[in-house]
């Protein structure tokens, strides 16, 4: 890390939390070290006497590891808070733990009358004051009382280091109807610091559903935890869009895979849990620990991992709803043992069971005893609302494909031959592969361009595109998109943003073939793998004097169709019934 960005992100809370997200601890110790010129091993064991425990200064080392392990619940306590004091104290004291700099405390403004908390209109709050000078114990000792009364509760923050981050989120799971203040009685370093846990009133209890929003938690189904690109696909799309248009409280949850620059610029809102590991028994932990916070799993796929955490959040929320996504084709479905037990445990736990496309929802109910709804992957803009059909003028003669390159799923070398095949027939056509590329592809397409040398200028490898504006753009100015996979998990996202685009479409014959074309209005399909049969396609679709037509059938039919915002209030509608007031 570079002292510069350093020194950016140390400079406001969201910068601390993307730096502790994408950089070690090792990294940002390293700047501190520079920072103050003091050896790390030094550094490390210099205890801070604002950050108590156990009655003296915790060491550097552990209250910045503290803020590495537990970065997630940092951001869940500074999103409660409410307001703007509150943050700036929360902020100050974190960037205190990251870069013990005394500067940063001599800023935490000191409130000698900390009771005067502005109200809502016309509302006024009758509670008893219970007072708490003992912070992760008093709430216990006092747990069935506010439980029962919810009093306006004083708790003391500075019994230890952690506790300006532990105590909210405790007290948040004892009874969810309060609102945070942070305040600062007496300057730092004696770090005399108090939580005021006012109830929320009734006016905005009404609106809020028993004082909370739903909470809807997207399990990541791999070890590996979430991706960045996948937080616009459909697994961030959904969660992303129950905040945005319902009122959810979204959060995904997995082992760290980041970093995730796509959180702050295409789906802000949607929080992020990161656990220490992807594995069963770590997944099973956390469902313990939050099921009954939780409104709405949502998993993916029949994986072994998904089998105990639907079991676990039905066994500790029994009115829960879970929505699995099966993620299927015909190749993954007809191999699975639907009728062995483990399986009808796992599928009867599951609320809503989907597949996103047709013929997989009519084999499947056909099939298994299960009813399977349709959620197909659809397209959601983050940009401004395209006004009307695109002009089909302003594209180009372009053979898009958007996909992991050399990916054998992807097929990528058949597209490739079978331009190949037919460059000669139409040499004013190219052909534009946008996506990651695998290793051994690169060795495939230097031999391939050696075979067809003339090709050299009309076949582009761009590599991925992160930026979604950049990405649509290729969309937009390319009147074909092809897709030769030679299988697909449903419909996939990519159809959909090439249906918006208003691309004709040259697919293979996976299952959502038919649907992905309109039986043909907007689009061929060729078997899959048959390079003969796909390079003829491609040659009907370029000479076409119907593209235009396709072309502007291909964008209304994604309009009807793959509206992503129409498909998750769909899916609000099947798991909760619409967005009347949740009642915990």
């Amino acid at each position: 890390m570079q002292e510069q960005i350093f020194s950016d992100l140390i400079s406001r809370y969201s910068g601390i939390s993307s730096m502790i997200r994408e950089y070690s601890y090792q990294e940002v110790l390293g700047q501190a070290s520079k920072l103050f010129s003091v050896p790390a091993s030094e550094l490390e064991q210099i205890p801070l006497k604002a950050c108590q425990r156990d009655g003296r200064g915790a060491s550097y080392q552990t209250v910045l590891r503290d803020v590495f392990k537990n970065i997630a619940f940092y951001d869940w306590t500074f999103e409660q808070l409410a307001d703007e004091t509150s943050k700036l104290i929360f902020g100050r004291l974190t960037q205190y733990q990251v870069l013990p700099d005394p500067l940063f405390l001599e800023q935490i403004p000191v409130d000698q009358n900390p009771l005067s908390f502005e109200k809502p209109e016309g509302e006024e709050i009758h509670s008893p004051i219970l007072k708490l000078k003992e912070g992760i114990p008093a709430l216990l000792k006092a747990k069935k009382q506010i439980e029962k009364e919810t009093p306006m509760l004083i708790i003391d923050a500075g019994h230890d280091f952690s506790d300006f981050w532990e105590i909210p989120r405790l007290l948040h799971v004892i009874n969810p109807n309060y609102q945070f203040y942070l305040r600062c009685r007496q300057s730092i370093p004696e770090r005399k610091l108090d939580y005021y846990a006012v109830p929320i009133p009734k006016t905005l209890a009404a609106i809020s559903g028993a004082g909370r929003k739903r909470r809807i938690v997207a399990m990541a189904p791999y070890e590996r935890g979430w991706s960045n690109v996948e937080l616009v696909k459909d697994c961030g799309l959904i969660p992303y869009l129950l905040y945005k248009n319902h009122g959810c409280d979204a959060v995904m949850v997995g082992a760290q895979g980041g970093p995730y620059p796509y959180l702050e610029e295409y789906v802000k809102g949607v929080k992020m849990e990161f656990l220490p590991e992807g594995g069963e028994e770590v997944k099973r932990d956390y469902i313990k620990r939050n099921a009954k916070e939780i409104d709405g799993l949502i998993i993916r796929g029949c994986y072994p991992t998904n089998v105990d955490v639907a079991r676990f959040y039905k066994h500790y929320n029994p009115n829960g709803r879970i929505y699995i996504g099966l993620d299927a084709n015909s190749y993954w479905m007809d191999r699975i043992p639907w009728y062995e037990e483990w399986f009808t445990e796992f599928l009867d736990c599951c609320d809503v069971i989907a597949t996103s496309c047709k013929a997989m929802q009519n084999h499947l109910n056909q099939k298994w005893p299960w009813k399977i709804q349709l959620i197909p992957n659809g397209y959601y803009n983050f940009g401004p609302d395209p006004k009307g059909l695109p002009d089909f003028e302003k594209k180009e003669n372009q053979i898009l494909t958007v996909a992991r390159i050399g990916a054998p799923q992807k097929a990528t070398q058949v597209l490739l031959e079978a331009f190949g095949l037919i460059a000669q027939e139409i040499p004013e056509w190219k052909l534009c592969l946008v996506g990651s590329v695998e290793p051994e592809f690169n060795i495939y397409f230097q031999q391939y361009l050696e075979r067809f040398p003339d090709l050299n200028d009309r076949v582009c490898l761009k590599g991925s595109i992160q930026d979604r504006d950049r990405l649509f753009s290729q969309y937009e100015r390319s009147k074909i998109f092809a897709l030769p996979s030679a299988f697909e998990g449903g419909t996939p996202n990519v159809i959909a943003e090439a249906l918006h685009a208003g691309c004709v479409l040259a697919v293979s014959r996976f299952d959502a073939y038919a649907e992905a074309i309109d039986d043909g209005r907007c689009g061929m399909a060729a078997d899959v793998g048959d390079i003969q049969g796909y390079a003829c396609i491609l040659l009907q679709l370029c000479q076409s004097s119907r593209l235009k037509e396709m072309s502007h059938h291909a964008y209304q039919y994604g309009r009807a169709h793959f509206d992503m915002e129409k498909i998750v209030a769909r899916l609000n509608e099947m798991m909760f019934g619409g967005d009347e007031i949740w009642e915990s």
